[in-house]
This record gives structure tokens, C-alpha cells and sequence, in this order.
């Protein structure tokens, strides 16, 4: 597999290093030829595009009411009630009348119920007090994990305060878990923004046997019965996606970890991401629905899923706080021999979890995002773009290295003349507007190199002309990575490498993963070396979240850490981000789909709709695009911008190599492809640059109707049908701009 790989590779390469250079050789033809082709209809009804809002009955929550419950008080449009005898709650949005609840009733069970439906799996008595637990807690047993609801033990105890401040209303608990001897002190109350949870670390108790694993509050907050409520759960997997409410789809439970798996506990994973510390849950579409913010324990929570059908009649969406985990520890170095260990501490954090309520228009995951962006901006983390021309990205690659008879050969693959002299190409073709990230600019070369970048690869020009360079030109950002380093480099010592819960270094087998701590100091003293050659940084590798058992460190901590890199220079860039990295000057390699599992009804933009006008953008690199046509079309539908991966030799130097992946780069080979897929990209989102993206609407599959803040509209038909809206008449695998 791997000499048919080499082959492959050396094909392409040597393919493209045959044609002439001029900026007529581009394959016009192939491209041309690919841009008709449209996704199958069977495709754009599938969880990789979004699909057409059919079911629009009105929403009505039969299974929850007020009866019994004490009104604690209202502030804003929300009304806050509890039932003090179980801690249940309810929670009236003013400006609807809708009501949710933290648990619902029971009289669909009755015999001759209208609320009963046929095949609903019902609940016993022990069901039903779980139902009404306020919180659960998931408990070690040995390395048996076991799960206790607050009344399954008449033993298990609850206080009860109100808290009645003037900008807070709720109430106060103390919950003790008889079989766990688990104990904690949990807040629920409204304020101006929305409804919040909270549990202090320093109020959970544990017994001397039994550990605390995980806490659940109020899991079946919001829960909707099978398909009584037309709706959905977005998740922030990858760039977005949706979990409709519906009795036919595959019924797994979907759960996945926050930030991506905890290498240092040995998790791994192969799926998208969740990238941000947020979901949300819509019951009647443009009606009702929450947004669902986790303002601290994100890094340690899991986000599941759970649809009707599955155990309950309920579809409900809920998070688990997680304190300690199961792990393998080895007992050899060839893993031959192992036993399952308990994390011994718990992983310290406080909880606190905030949900806002959106009605009417905003009831959608449209209105979610631009919730979430609303609090990224209070937040200072988005600030407003000022474009007069659309950007495009370049990941530039300036040396590599290669094996030779005695260390390494060091070979540049884009000098810094050669760097200017495409810049000047791509400035008389009115492409003015360019990001460079530049990989390999260090001694040394791109590979084996980091984590010291602390002088310029004499071969791709030197120190002084890189410096004239970035002075003359904008946004130059050097790659560094101070997180991820190649287990064949020299440049660190065992000390540096982050440690996993088994005391073993943590490594993906290629590359070691860094202690952030001492990645900082190196980031810090690395600056200084270089203070004058950059006029940005593009951090690598941050797209990774791990506890370090060296230091101690869980992830939450790690956070911090991690966060101050981006205090250091003016501007930083960062890949496939993390929330709490959204602070970034500009993002690259924006992912534009989802995880695409069998549970999914619809990928959805999510993150593109959170930075729209307020962030730059870039996807990933579009020499390796399978359908070029459709990608560029979900470049326009996402507001996102276009990337390329250049140099300016042939890729085909890069056999043998750790950049051997890169089968197509010379930028005389795409230079043409690269102007027609800037102007395909800019002819449409000239027209919005700085505006943001504040309704989506689909049509029909693949035809999509978006909206921005500057009354533009754009119309994206992925199919191969002509499609029209009104007057509007839009061409198969095409758009149309409305002004």
C-alpha cells in the first residue's frame, strides 16, 4: 500500500511538471467538465447537506404544566417556577407563552390516553423517579461504573433554599446520593440572560470506597416525546449538525466528549470534533427553542443524545460533567499486559451552565449562531471585518528536508524571490488581498524542525530578504508548532513531552504531544529571536486538548495555558479552532462538513454563520478538492474563502519526505485554476464581505436561499436542476446574487 502510495504520488507529480509553464496549461477542459457535475438528488437529501423544514406544526407541549408548581419570580421574558418536593421546574417564556420543563408527566401511561402513542415503551415506577431526579451522578465501584438518580434511595436527601436577588431568581440545593455517599451543592436560577446551573467543585463530597465519576443536571430538561413536536438537537460537530426529532431514524444514542478526545487519558478519535462548548434544541421550527452555552467544564463534559425510542418515549439532549475516568494501564512496553485503572483525583472544575431562549424567527440554528456570535463579540472575541477586497489563503511551503548519506539535506521549495515574483503574478490578475502562512522558513527546513524557530533557512533567501518581504507585504504569518513534535526531531528534550494518565509520553506514534507550560516558554523565547521577521504568527497543531499527568494538569487548566499564546503577538492564526481560540486574527482550514453519522438528519454551518462578517475564514486547501464545483459552491453558501497549498517547484521533490502527502502544489501549474476559483468565489461574496449571514433557508434539496445584514441575497443551487424563487431563476450548479 504504502510503494503504491509513492507511485501515485510521483504519477501526479511528474504529470504536472511535464506541462509547459505558462498560465495556459491548466487542465481547462477537466475543469470545466467538473464544474457540471451536481450531487446526486440521493446525496443532497442526505446528512451532508441541509434539508427542506417540511413538518411546521405548531408546537405544543402536552406533557408538561404548572399545576402545583410556586412562581419564584420573573425577570425579563422569563418566568421561573419550581416544585419544591422533587426540585423540578418549569420555565415560561413570556413572549410565547411556551413552557419547558425540567421532567414531564406521566398521563400518557394512563389507559385511554389521547396522549398516548402506538409502540410507546412507557415506564415503571423506577423509570419515572428517574425521570424527576434533578441530577444524577455516575460512581465508581472498583472499575465498575455504576449510576444513582437522586429517588431511586428514599435515603438520598435534598435542602432547599430560595435565592431572590435583584438581578437572580431561583433556588439553592444541597443533594446527597445515598449509595455513592456523593454530595454536592447545585444553583438553578434566571437572570437577564437566561436560565443557569452551577456547582461549585469545592461543594462536592465523596465517600472513602466509592469515586465520584460524572454528574448529570437535569438530563431531561427540554426532553419532547417522539414525534409529538416537530424539532431538533444541533450539535456542534465539526462545522454543524442536526438530530431531528422522528420515530424513523437509526436510533443510536449520540455522545461525544467536548474539545475532541483526552490523549493523555488514551482516547482517540477519527470523526470531527466538538469544536465548541455550545448545543441547542428547537421544538417547532421558528417557534421555540434554547441555546445551551457551557461557560466552564467543557473540556471535561460530554454532550449526548439520546432519541425517543431508545429506552424512553423522549427525545432529550443533556451533558455529563465528568470528574474521573477509567483508563488501560500497561503493564510492559509491548502492551502485552494490562490492567484497568481509576483515575485516582478528580479532575477540578466548576460547573456552570447557561441556556437562552429564542422565539419566532431567531427558533432555528440560524438564530443560535448568531446568539452564540452575539456573546463572542460581547465577549471581545469578534470584532467586525473591514474588507474592500475578498482575501484568499496561501499555506506556502519555503524548504523541506530528506535522508541524506550523513543527517539531513535541507532543499527549498519556494525562495523568497520566488515568493515575491507570485505575489506580483497574482497582483496583476487584481487578487490583492492575500494571507500567507509560510511552512519551512526555519533552518532547517518544515520537517524535524520544531519546536526552535529562532533563525530563516539560509536557502529560501535569509534572514534580510524575509524581513523586506513582510515589510512589504500584509498579513505574513510564520508557522510555528509548539504542541505537536515529530518523535524523530532533536529539538526537545523527554522532559518537554506531555505524560499520559499511565505515566507514558503521549504520542500518535509519529509525533509527541508537548507540555504546554514549557511549549509557552519556548513560544516566548523563540519571539524575541524573530521579533522583526513576522508580521503574524499561525500557531499549528492547536487543534489538540490533553491533560498532562506530569504537571497535573487536567484540561480545564490546560485551557489556560493554551490561551496565552495568543496574548503574545498582535496577530495569530489558528486551524480548525476550539472556542476558546476564536479570539484569533484569522482561521484556516475551517472543516465544512459534519461527522456525517448514520444519526444525522442535515450537516448545517454553524461556525461559518458565528464568524460570518466578523472573522476571517479560509477552508481547507482546494488543490485537494474531489468535486471542485461543489466545494466552491459551499464556499459561497458558508461565506468562507478560498485556500491553496503552493509552492513554487514541483511537488514532485517531495517524495521521500514528510510533505510527500502533497502531490500537487507548483503554483505555475495552478495558477489559472487558482484565478478562476478566486473570481467564482468573489463574484458572489464581493458583495457581502463585512456583512453577516442572518437567515438560511432551503428551498428545495440543494437549492439554498441566504440572507445577510446588508439586505444581499444569494442563492445557491447545488443541483442539477434550474430552480426559481419568485423571479429569481438560478442555474443548475450555480448562484445568483440579489441586491
Amino acid at each position: 500500500m504504502y510503494t503504491f502510495k509513492k507511485v501515485l504520488i510521483f504519477f501526479m507529480a511528474m504529470l504536472f511538471t511535464t506541462l509547459p509553464l505558462t498560465t495556459n496549461h491548466i487542465r481547462k477542459d477537466n475543469v470545466e467538465v467538473q464544474n457540471l457535475i451536481a450531487p446526486q438528488h440521493s446525496s443532497l437529501i442526505s446528512n451532508r447537506y441541509t434539508q427542506v423544514e417540511e413538518d411546521l406544526r405548531v408546537a405544543k407541549n402536552d406533557y408538561i404544566d404548572l399545576d402545583g408548581y410556586e412562581m419564584l419570580g420573573t425577570i425579563g421574558n422569563l418566568s421561573l417556577y419550581v416544585l419544591s418536593d422533587d426540585l423540578s421546574f418549569r420555565l415560561v417564556n413570556n413572549k410565547t407563552g411556551y413552557l419547558w420543563g425540567s421532567n414531564f408527566n406521566f398521563d400518557y401511561l394512563q389507559e385511554g390516553s389521547e396522549l398516548a402513542d402506538e409502540g410507546d415503551l412507557g415506564a415503571n415506577l423506577l423509570w419515572q423517579n428517574r425521570f424527576d431526579s434533578p441530577a444524577v451522578v455516575n460512581y465508581y465501584q472498583k472499575t465498575n461504573i455504576r449510576e444513582e438518580y437522586l429517588f431511586e434511595n428514599n435515603l438520598s436527601r435534598k435542602t432547599f433554599t430560595k435565592i431572590n436577588e435583584t438581578n437572580k431568581i431561583g433556588f439553592k440545593s444541597k443533594l446527597t446520593f445515598h449509595l455513592s455517599k456523593v454530595s454536592f451543592e447545585m444553583l438553578v436560577y434566571i437572570d437577564e440572560e437566561g436560565l443557569h446551573f452551577e456547582v461549585p467543585f469545592d461543594s462536592i463530597t465523596e465517600g472513602e470506597v466509592l469515586l465520584l465519576a460524572g454528574i448529570k443536571l437535569y438530563p431531561f430538561f427540554g426532553a419532547a416525546k417522539r414525534n409529538r413536536i416537530p424539532g431538533y438537537t444541533f450539535v456542534p460537530d465539526g462545522i454543524g449538525a442536526l438530530i431531528r426529532f422522528d420515530d424513523k431514524r437509526n436510533k443510536e444514542v449520540y455522545n461525544k466528549r467536548f474539545y475532541g478526545p483526552d490523549l493523555g487519558l488514551n482516547l482517540t478519535s477519527s470523526e470531527e470534533y466538538l469544536n465548541l462548548n455550545t448545543f441547542g434544541v428547537v421544538q417547532g421550527i421558528n417557534q421555540n427553542a434554547y441555546l445551551s452555552v457551557i461557560k466552564s467544564g467543557a473540556s471535561h463534559a460530554n454532550l449526548t443524545v439520546s432519541p425517543s425510542q431508545t429506552g424512553t418515549d423522549f427525545n432529550y439532549t443533556y451533558v455529563t460533567y465528568e470528574y474521573r475516568k477509567d483508563y488501560i494501564q500497561y503493564l510492559n512496553q509491548s502492551k502485552t499486559s494490562s490492567i484497568i485503572q481509576v483515575q485516582k483525583n478528580k479532575n477540578e472544575f466548576n460547573i456552570k451552565q447557561s441556556y437562552y431562549f429564542l422565539n419566532g424567527a431567531d427558533a432555528n440554528y440560524v438564530g443560535m449562531a448568531n446568539k452564540y456570535k452575539e456573546l463572542l463579540i460581547n465577549d471581545e472575541r469578534l470584532i467586525k471585518t473591514n474588507h474592500n477586497d475578498m482575501p484568499i489563503h496561501f499555506d506556502v511551503l519555503m524548504s523541506e528536508s530528506k535522508r541524506a548519506f550523513i543527517g539531513r539535506t535541507v532543499f527549498s521549495m519556494t525562495t523568497v524571490s520566488e515568493l515575491e515574483e507570485i505575489v506580483k503574478r497574482l497582483n496583476d490578475e487584481n487578487i490583492t488581498n492575500l494571507n500567507l502562512t509560510l511552512k519551512g522558513w526555519q533552518s532547517g527546513g518544515y520537517s524535524y524542525t520544531e519546536p526552535k524557530y529562532q533563525s530563516v533557512e539560509s536557502k529560501i533567501g535569509g534572514k534580510n530578504q524575509l524581513k523586506e518581504f513582510v515589510e512589504s507585504n500584509s498579513n505574513v504569518y510564520l508557522e510555528m508548532d509548539y504542541f505537536k513534535v515529530s518523535t524523530k526531531g532533536s529539538n526537545y528534550q523527554q522532559g518537554d513531552v506531555s505524560q499520559s494518565i499511565g505515566r507514558q509520553l503521549i504520542t500518535d506514534e509519529e509525533n509527541y504531544f508537548l507540555r504546554p507550560d514549557i511549549s509557552l516558554k519556548k513560544y516566548e523565547s523563540n519571539l524575541k529571536k524573530v521579533k522583526d521577521l513576522y508580521d503574524g504568527i499561525h500557531l499549528a497543531s492547536t487543534y489538540y486538548l490533553y491533560s498532562d499527568f506530569a504537571t497535573k494538569k487536567n484540561r480545564e487548566q490546560q485551557i489556560e495555558i493554551i490561551k496565552e499564546f495568543m496574548t503574545k503577538t498582535d496577530k495569530t492564526s489558528v486551524s480548525r479552532p476550539f472556542d476558546y481560540l476564536l479570539g484569533a486574527s484569522r482561521i484556516t482550514d475551517l472543516q465544512l462538513y459534519s461527522s456525517q453519522q448514520n444519526r444525522f438528519s442535515d450537516t448545517v454551518p454553524f461556525l461559518a454563520i458565528v464568524l460570518s462578517g466578523y472573522k476571517d475564514a479560509f477552508g481547507r486547501n482546494s488543490n485537494f478538492f474531489a468535486n471542485t464545483s461543489n466545494e466552491l459552491l459551499r464556499l459561497v453558501d458558508y461565506h468562507v474563502y478560498p485556500s491553496f497549498y503552493i509552492t513554487n517547484e514541483s511537488s514532485y521533490y517531495l517524495l521521500n519526505t514528510s510533505s510527500e502527502n502533497i502531490y500537487t502544489s507548483r503554483y505555475l501549474d495552478w495558477e489559472a485554476e487558482i484565478i478562476r476559483q478566486y473570481n467564482f468565489v468573489n463574484n458572489a461574496l464581493k458583495h457581502v464581505l463585512n456583512a453577516s449571514i442572518i437567515n438560511r433557508e432551503i428551498l428545495k434539496p440543494g437549492f439554498v436561499k441566504v440572507t445577510y445584514s446588508n439586505n444581499v441575497t444569494i442563492y445557491i443551487n447545488y443541483s442539477e436542476h434550474t430552480y426559481t424563487d419568485g423571479d429569481v431563476e438560478v442555474s443548475p450548479v450555480s448562484y445568483e446574487v440579489i441586491s
